[in-house]
């Protein structure tokens, strides 16, 4: 993730040094490296992940045009109850 206060951030030098990275790493065997900038071009963020086949269906990152959302970790559902429930 990166941000400037003026201008424009170079967001595909992040893309790239983050594949130079996962290339070197047995975790994420063919998964692609996703990116978000926000529409001013200040920000941006590049990421990998596992595929939701193996995280039950639950995705790492979620981007709209204007806001982005990124976890990590197991993912937690939560329940009616407003209990977490992390078995799902």
């Amino acid at each position: 993730m990166g941000h400037v206060d003026e201008g424009r951030l170079d967001a595909a030098r992040g893309e790239r040094a983050l594949r130079r990275l996962v290339d070197r790493l047995p975790f994420f065997p063919g998964r692609p490296v996703e990116a978000w900038t926000a529409p001013s071009g200040r920000a941006a963020a590049a990421w990998v992940s596992h595929g939701p086949e193996q995280t039950g269906g639950s995705r790492y990152a979620a981007t709209e045009p204007d806001r982005l959302a990124l976890f990590s970790g197991r993912p937690i559902r939560w329940t009616d109850e407003h209990e977490a429930d992390g078995r799902g």
